[in-house]
């Protein structure tokens, strides 16, 4: 909407108006704040309400744009008003039960998770922000059986998959759990995280030396936990090649079993089959009760050590210094 545009049903036409639909306007509302174009599309926003406050969809479309600006009392408001305009529209309450999520108000989002449920029994969306919530609140068993008829309604659900299995494993139910966790490479979040290759993923069966590559393929934290089954991946395929971030390497190549190590894709040579270091612990029957607690598989560089204490050190007022 141009500032010689009018919304259609306005006052009469000045020179140089024109008139434009509003389900145009509402469109590029949508398709700016899908572009992360979150102060254009506020400011659009903010222009059609002052013609037409009432509308509900962009009431609730301003909400949504206030609140990924972390205006999270605003976009309540907001939500909270289309909502009250227009009772019986599923996405409204859906949105809302994230909104309230985030806002830290879990009880408010499970009485709208509810709702949409109850408008549009057949959302898997509806279902799985709804899992969300009971997972937040520790409720894993009821996050888990409402994730199970999300997967009834849409069993390629990724999101609810990968939902599914945090419930699991943070129940302790690791088999399954980790049954589910296979998913989370399916999820956008997810891509580039393997390597692009028609090799299979490893299935624990003996390789020839060299010739299984293992993927760092999370965070730090999770690459130096699931690292600790390295040696144990060694045994079956011995000497494996290891892809991991050059910030990671000097922390990894301490564990013992690895052949070498590669930092880019192109460098990972000819391999077998390949298995990310999150998938080990499947592969190995992990369950809380059989995590291998060796005397410990990494120690701190001693140079390292040496160099930053004292760079901390220096930091530190006079009389605290070591």
């Amino acid at each position: 909407m141009s500032g010689q545009a009018i919304l259609s049903g306005e006052e009469p036409l000045k020179p140089g108006q024109q008139r434009v639909a509003l389900s145009d306007v509402i469109s590029q509302i949508s398709a700016l704040e899908q572009q992360n174009r979150l102060d254009e599309a506020e400011n659009l926003a903010e222009r059609v309400l002052a013609a037409v406050p009432q509308h509900a969809h962009v009431l609730h479309l301003s909400g949504i744009i206030l609140y990924r600006q972390g205006k999270i009392d605003e976009a309540i408001t907001r939500m909270e008003k289309s909502i009250a305009l227009a009772p019986t529209v599923a996405l409204y309450p859906r949105n809302m039960c994230e909104i309230y999520r985030g806002a830290g108000r879990l009880d408010d989002a499970v009485a709208s998770g509810k709702r949409a449920i109850e408008l549009a029994p057949e959302d898997s969306r509806a279902y799985f922000n709804l899992a969300l919530i009971h997972y937040e609140r520790l409720e894993l068993e009821e996050s888990v059986r409402i994730c199970d008829h999300a997967l009834s309604l849409d069993p390629d659900f990724a999101e609810a998959h990968f939902e599914r299995a945090e419930a699991l494993l943070l129940g302790g139910n690791m088999a399954e759990g980790w049954e589910s966790y296979e998913w989370r490479f399916k999820l956008k979040q997810a891509e580039g995280m393997l390597p692009k290759t028609d090799k299979p993923q490893w299935d624990g069966k003996p390789l020839p030396p060299g010739k299984l590559l293992l993927v760092a393929d999370q965070g730090f934290g999770d690459c130096i936990q699931f690292g600790r089954l390295i040696p144990w991946a060694a045994q079956t395929a011995p000497a494996p090649v290891l892809a991991c971030s050059g910030d990671l390497t000097p922390i990894l190549r301490q564990i013992p079993g690895i052949g070498r190590m590669v930092t880019r894709w192109e460098l990972t040579g000819d391999f077998d089959a390949y298995i990310p270091l999150s998938g080990l612990p499947r592969l190995a029957g992990i369950n809380a009760g059989n995590v291998p607690l060796s005397e410990g598989y990494m120690t701190p560089d001693p140079d390292l050590v040496a160099h930053w204490g004292a760079k901390l050190d220096r930091l530190l007022p006079t009389g605290k210094r070591r």
